[in-house]
């Protein structure tokens, strides 16, 4: 294979970005806005140097992310209006920006100071502002994103029922990217779905949390859990295998990955290798198995390579097989407990949710990721690998 060769990717190549063997070395930087979201006002702030604000992603996590370390002067904490303030984090690299989505404050802690100088994160404004003005109070900051306004609870109960009639389901049943659209259609959030053929028949009473509701629908609608992207809208997508899908980053190519930082993990001892879904839904005798999914053979923990059966069983209100089977593989596909790696690479704004990694030959669905937002600093990345079938 030529050394010039490279790994199809579902990401353009961007030389500034992927660090091509004739690119030496890239200089970048971040900006922070301030947005109040009634007016649409917009002003750069510049949070200290001395605590670096960092960036985080995690599927794991109902808010799956947070934005921490956020420290401001006197000055510019008495702009934020923790109620209406969202925070923009862009990378700007080449006069390009690179937004990282948008956040709103979880808890802000002011802090006295009388002396000393705490560095700005901008040297241009450095020239505009007397980094000695440091009396009054400072503000320290926790954000996150606006699965915020979605994890509420619910005020009265909900309900958009399948309806069945003759033993089928009717043609107007409502799917579940409908139930998802109707859940949300009241909150000030933008929402990017995939379609999905099923259809549900879940209602929840009030008091009910709507991140939960959220969870149970995306499962249902074999959706991966959603997530707020750099582009600040919910994301919903089908699950889907990451063995046999096209990678998002080539990791083998370029000179991204820190090598003497990597390191694998696994909780491979106890880890179910079938997934099973019970119904009692519309084509479903009372406990009827009616759907599963096993890991595939090549994984370390498979049926095949244990030599038994460790099931994981999940009753759910599903109507249809086909469904209970998208719904055992949704599981299994998300199930964590999975061979694992960690390592570092120089930072990309392009990494968002559920991104498929080339590394070492081998697939690997990014779970997490973190990135202090300075100049120089490294991007951690955590990964599950893909077994292929």
């Amino acid at each position: 294979m030529s050394r010039w060769a490279r790994t199809l990717t579902l990401e353009s190549l961007l030389p500034k970005l992927d660090l091509l063997p004739y690119v030496g070395q890239r200089t970048s930087t971040y900006r922070f806005d301030l947005v109040d979201i009634n007016t649409g006002y917009r002003r750069e702030v510049h949070p200290f140097l001395d605590s670096v604000p960092t960036l985080s992603h995690d599927v794991g996590r109902t808010i799956t992310r947070r934005l921490d370390n956020f420290v401001l002067d006197a000055d510019e904490s008495a702009l934020v209006d923790v109620i209406t303030s969202r925070i923009e984090p862009f990378m700007v690299l080449d006069g390009e920006d690179f937004p990282l989505g948008r956040y709103m404050y979880n808890n802000e802690i002011h802090i006295k100071i009388s002396e000393g100088v705490t560095h700005s994160s901008s040297i241009t404004d450095a020239r505009h502002h007397d980094l000695n003005h440091r009396h009054g109070e400072i503000s320290s900051g926790s954000l996150y994103d606006e699965s915020f306004i979605v994890d509420q609870r619910i005020s009265e109960s909900f309900s958009q029922r399948a309806t069945i009639v003759g033993g089928l389901l009717n043609a107007v049943a409502p799917r579940v990217q409908l139930v998802i659209l109707a859940l949300l259609a009241d909150l000030p959030i933008t929402v990017d779905i995939e379609a999905t053929p099923f259809f549900t028949d879940s209602g929840w009473p009030a008091g009910t949390s709507r991140g939960f509701m959220v969870e149970q629908l995306a499962t249902d609608g074999d959706y991966f859990s959603p997530w707020f992207g750099n582009d600040s809208k919910m994301h919903f997508i089908r699950s889907f295998d990451p063995a046999t899908a096209i990678a998002t980053f080539d990791l083998d190519s370029g000179s991204r990955v820190i090598q003497e930082k990597i390191s694998r993990t696994n909780d491979l001892i106890d880890a179910p290798n079938t997934f099973v879904v019970i119904s009692n839904g519309a084509e479903a005798q009372s406990s009827e198995i009616i759907g599963r999914y096993d890991v595939p053979s090549s994984a370390p923990h498979s049926i095949a390579n244990r030599g038994f059966i460790i099931p994981f069983v999940e009753n759910r209100q599903v109507n249809t097989i086909e469904q209970a089977k998208a719904v055992a593989t949704n599981i299994g596909q998300r199930a964590t407990i999975f061979e694992r790696i960690e390592l570092y690479t120089v930072p990309d704004p392009r990494h968002d949710g559920y991104d498929v990694l080339r590394w070492q030959g081998d697939n690997w669905l990014e779970l997490a990721w973190s990135l202090p937002l300075i100049e120089g600093a490294a991007m951690q990345h955590v990964a599950r690998k893909a077994y292929p079938t």
